[in-house]
């Protein structure tokens, strides 16, 4: 697949632009970029880098991020609905309470992505990279959590990202670490790892230890950047809610 060539945009010249008319973005280079909270519908991000950036609570319904770079970033409570991620690389992104009406997903890679409490409703993740997504708090585990911090420290990002990605993950290892506490695990757990059994196909029903939390996957801390939280749920056996 063809791209226009590199062009090289800021959240603010990316949200003006928009403001503007212009709606192909396609093949930008925004890594690190902000846009957070922004009404960006039917816009073109085919190809375009949006790594170690944020997109939290943006709304791009009907949005097009084909072929897209997201690895790292914030998009906790994005409206994805009748969005093409087709073949979007989304390993090591925040994904928390994001939603998926209708989403085409098809060939996306979610490696190690933090979804918690996504709504997933009409979106085929059959034919995307699911294997070690954190669905669940549950999912997340000792071994997951030493590989995505090897991960963070090979990224090359401003020192100021770096910090983020760094306090986040140790909210998510704290999390770890208070989970392993109530539930008793880190020794003999089922699937051990973060491997347990494959999601790609079967993410929901026939995962063993999908919602109960025997599954293993990896501490996927994913999405990394800090700002807005986890938004994880409350755990029924008292597990405190990162803030």
């Amino acid at each position: 697949m063809e791209y226009k060539r590199r062009e090289f945009m800021n959240g603010p010249m990316i949200i003006k632009a928009y403001k503007e008319g212009r709606r192909d973005f396609s093949n930008v280079d925004a890594r690190e970029t902000d846009l957070e909270d922004t009404d960006l519908r039917g816009v073109i991000f085919r190809g375009a880098d949006f790594s170690a950036g944020s997109m939290r609570g943006a709304n791009l319904t009907g949005a097009s991020l084909q072929g897209a770079n997201l690895k790292w970033t914030n998009l906790e409570h994005v409206n994805f609905t009748d969005a093409n991620l087709k073949d979007a690389d989304f390993s090591y992104a925040k994904i928390n309470n994001a939603t998926f009406n209708e989403t085409k997903v098809d060939g996306a890679n979610f490696s190690y992505a933090l979804m918690f409490n996504v709504n997933r409703g009409g979106a085929n993740f059959g034919d995307a990279l699911t294997e070690n997504v954190a669905w669940t708090e549950s999912d997340l585990d000792e071994i997951g959590m030493l590989h995505v911090q090897a991960e963070a420290g090979s990224l090359t990002v401003s020192e100021g990202t770096m910090s983020d990605i760094k306090r986040s993950l140790s909210k998510v290892e704290s999390l770890l670490n208070k989970i392993a506490g109530v539930l008793g695990f880190g020794k003999g757990r089922e699937h051990g790892a973060y491997g347990g059994e494959s999601v790609a196909k079967e993410y929901g029903a026939a995962r063993p230890g999908y919602a109960s939390g025997q599954t293993g996957y990896a501490a996927r801390e994913t999405g990394y950047m800090e700002k807005g939280g986890y938004g994880l749920k409350k755990r029924e056996k008292q597990v405190d809610r990162l803030d």
